[in-house]
Formats: structure tokens, C-alpha cells, sequence
């Protein structure tokens, strides 16, 4: 039988295990309506501004990233760790500082210090979060730092782009904008209000250590003397159900201080600092590398797209959302994915299958063609012989004519059928020669065969 009447074969989809992230982020979802919710005017900032409005449904982190978190980051990415994502400070310092490092550049490792686990990161720059961000939009693991929900060029520590960093679109992790971090603080949607404090009150809180908390409490000036653990107020969240986003630790967030280009809005007021940096109105901005053991952050992120299969692919994008195809195969490039289409060498976007069989109209005809005995030579020569003598029935008469100008259209449709089968069994033919060229190449090396006879 001719090389080229090969079976078509359904190739069939293959399982891919996923296995849990390393960094979990527990998510808030911050409910939006298309519309921006009224923003809060607060007089004090100079120069005045209003705060909070955002109309899309987002989610932000419900606590600040911790210090056991970061340290995955670090293990992941930082085995020589050019762009200085840890610092010493998170060693040496006594209060706030909670990761170690060990070993030589090319395998450092890193540790938290005993009980330091879910007290949130330090000594982090902006520049440090935001590829911590960048880590979680790829998936961590081995993921990119410098690419996904921000581009940061020169592969240093403070990027040669530093002035001009922002979301790219399509980010699916990234630090909150300030408006999104105030929303997440002080807003309540039910009642369409601001609070002045992000425990769900107009009253002053209480600084008071976790113990202490009666459900309008934070770890302020005096409080606990240093950074808690994340969420050690349970009785006093946001309106949303967030933790410490007042004290414990300021908060980096991606807005940019009046287009500034190397000032980043920080919020939230810390450990070390008085009850009122924890108001609404209050406001700072730190320099983008700055570094301090009062200065942490939280991610946000949109909704994920509804991703059926789970391969990474929203179903939207997916060119066949009902099974796993991250890589989006589409051998005959029809639109429908390999993994379930029922004529994978040949174009076929309707996938249609009038007997059900699972294999598309399309393959059941060629194969019945040349399964029938039928040569390729024959069904060339049966197009051609059919175009021709429809070329002198054509114009007897106008009915005629128009059936046969219908006729005439099939053989058309047929032709550009019988040049992708042509195209398809030619690579299938060169694939085998060179199968063949590699099975010669290996009958040539010497000793061969005593070794196939060995076997």
C-alpha cells in the first residue's frame, strides 16, 4: 500500500497533573457595577483630592504578604539574586526583619526566622513587589520577575525604566492603586458610606496588642511594640473583611505621587506610628526604593476568566475549552483545538458529523474513498473530469445553468479539499522519509547489529 494512505488518527488529550501553588493568596472580592461608586473627598492632602471611586469588580489580598510567603519568592527566584530582592535588614533587625539567607551567589537559600512566618515582609522596595507580583503572574515557580503584570528593563535592581513603570494590560496580579486600596479600607457598599478608620468606624481605634482587641483595635503606636502576625485583630476588618489596613505595616501601592515618576503612594500607617496615620485623610509617599522595616504590601488582582479545562487558557480564549490544551494546537488552523477536533488534518470548522461516529464528515469521506480502493490518481482525475464536462453543459439554458453553476461551486469546494489533503500527505510522506533517514543512519553505525542480536 502507498506510503501515503496513512490511517488519520484523533490524537487523543494529554493529562496534565497541576500541582498547588506555593504562595496562596487568600482574596477579598471587592464587588464593582460598571458605574465608579462616589469618591471620598478629603480636604487635608495637598493638594485636595477624592479617593475610593472604582467601577470594576476587582479583589484584593485579605492580609499583607507575609514573611513565609516571600521567602518562596525568594527561594524560587534568588539564587544569586542580582536584583537585591532581599536585604540584609530582613536579617539583622531584631523587630521586623524575618528572613535569613544562607550559602554563596548561584545557591543561596532562605529561611523565616522562628516565629516570623506570618508577620508581614519588610525591607521591601517597590520595585521588590512589584516583582513579586510579576512572580504570581507567572505562575511562580521558575515565572518571569521582570515581565507579566509589569515590564521593568536592565536586569537591575532599580530598572533602567524606573520613571515611566506601569501595569501592562492583561495583569493578573499586580500592587492595588491607591483608589483600590482605599475602597478595600473604608468603604461600605451596603451603605454606600466612608469610614474614617478601616475597622469599620468613625471612632478613634484603640493601639492595643492582638489581646486587647474589643473590635476597634489595631497594632499602632504603642500596641504590640512591632509587626504581628497577619490578621491578629479578628474582631475589627475592614468593611470588606481586610486585615491591618491600618498598622502593622504601611502599605506600597502602584500610584504614582502627581506623575512624579520615582515617588509611590504608600497608606495605611504602621506598628511604630500614632493612631491618626491610620485615618482616611492620611497620606504619604516614599521614594520607589526605599527600604523600610515599616513598609510592607498586599497584591490584588481582577477575577480570573472562567477556565473550564483548567489549562491556563481562559474559555474565552480557548480554542477548545471542554479539555487541557495550554499550547492551543490547531494542526488544519480552523479554530477548534486538536484535542477535540473530529478531522484534525483538515479544515473543518463546523465540525460536522452527520453519523455520530465521532470522526468529522470530512475524514469519513476520504477514508472511505481510499479505504474503497480508490487511488489518489483516480480521485484527481474524477475532480478534473468533472470540471470539464460541466464547462460544455454550462449555458444550454438559464435552469440548467444555474444548477450546474451550484455543481460547478462544489467542485470548486472540492478542489481546495483534494490540495489540503495533497498538502497534508506530502508532510506526512516527508516526516517518514525522515524516519527512514533515521532508521538508516542508525542500521549504518558500527556494531549494530551484534548489539540489536544481544537484545
Amino acid at each position: 500500500m502507498p506510503r501515503w494512505l496513512v490511517p488519520l488518527v484523533v490524537l487523543g488529550a494529554l493529562a496534565f497533573p497541576r500541582t498547588a501553588p506555593a504562595v496562596e493568596i487568600a482574596w477579598v472580592t471587592i464587588l464593582g457595577t460598571g458605574t465608579a461608586n462616589a469618591c471620598d473627598f478629603q480636604p487635608d492632602p495637598t493638594p485636595p483630592a477624592c479617593f475610593g471611586a472604582v467601577a470594576e469588580t476587582y479583589r484584593i489580598g485579605q492580609f499583607e504578604v507575609t514573611n513565609a510567603q516571600y521567602a518562596e519568592f525568594l527561594n524560587a527566584v534568588a539564587a544569586s539574586d542580582p536584583l537585591e530582592l532581599w536585604d540584609s535588614f530582613m536579617a539583622v533587625d531584631p523587630i521586623a526583619g524575618g528572613i535569613v539567607r544562607s550559602g554563596s551567589p548561584g545557591s543561596f537559600s532562605y529561611a523565616v526566622k522562628p516565629g516570623f512566618e506570618e508577620k508581614p515582609v519588610v525591607v521591601i522596595s517597590w520595585f521588590s513587589a512589584l516583582r513579586f507580583a510579576n512572580w504570581l503572574h507567572n505562575g511562580q515557580g521558575s515565572g518571569d520577575t521582570e515581565s507579566g503584570a509589569y515590564t521593568l528593563l536592565g536586569g537591575t535592581p532599580v530598572p533602567s525604566n524606573e520613571a515611566t513603570v506601569s501595569r501592562n494590560p492583561g495583569a493578573r496580579v499586580f500592587l492595588p492603586t491607591e483608589d483600590q486600596w482605599y475602597k478595600a479600607a473604608y468603604y461600605d457598599a451596603e451603605r454606600q458610606i466612608y469610614f474614617d478608620y478601616p475597622t469599620r468606624s468613625d471612632r478613634v481605634p484603640g493601639c492595643v496588642p492582638p489581646s486587647e482587641d474589643d473590635g476597634n483595635a489595631a497594632n499602632c503606636r504603642p500596641g504590640a511594640g512591632g509587626p504581628v502576625d497577619v490578621g491578629s485583630y479578628p474582631l475589627s476588618p475592614s468593611p470588606y473583611g481586610t486585615f491591618d489596613q491600618g498598622g502593622n505595616v504601611r502599605e506600597w501601592t502602584e500610584t504614582d505621587f502627581f506623575g512624579s515618576g520615582f515617588l509611590r503612594q504608600v497608606r495605611g500607617g504602621s506598628w511604630s506610628e500614632g493612631v491618626l496615620e491610620l485615618r482616611a485623610r492620611d497620606r504619604d509617599s516614599f521614594p520607589q526604593l526605599f527600604k523600610l522595616p515599616i513598609l510592607g504590601f498586599r497584591v490584588a488582582s481582577f477575577l480570573p476568566e472562567p477556565d473550564a479545562d483548567g489549562d491556563g487558557v481562559p474559555d474565552f480564549e480557548d480554542n477548545c475549552p471542554e479539555d487541557a490544551n495550554p499550547g492551543q494546537e490547531d494542526l488544519d488552523d480552523d479554530g477548534v483545538g486538536d484535542v477535540c477536533d473530529n478531522c484534525v488534518p483538515f479544515f473543518n470548522p463546523a465540525q460536522t458529523d452527520e453519523d455520530s461516529n465521532g470522526t468529522g464528515d470530512l475524514c469519513d469521506t476520504i477514508a472511505s474513498l481510499f479505504g474503497g480502493g480508490v487511488s489518489r490518481e483516480e480521485f484527481d482525475t474524477t475532480v478534473s473530469d468533472l470540471g470539464s464536462r460541466l464547462s460544455l453543459l454550462e449555458g444550454s439554458d438559464a435552469a440548467q445553468s444555474a444548477a450546474l453553476q451550484g455543481l460547478r461551486t462544489d467542485v470548486t469546494t472540492l478542489q481546495s479539499e483534494l490540495a489540503a489533503i495533497r498538502a497534508f500527505l506530502a508532510a506526512l510522506e516527508a516526516r517518514l522519509d525522515a524516519l527512514e533517514a533515521r532508521i538508516e543512519a542508525i542500521e549504518a553505525l558500527p556494531g549494530i547489529e551484534r548489539r540489536l542480536e544481544k537484545r
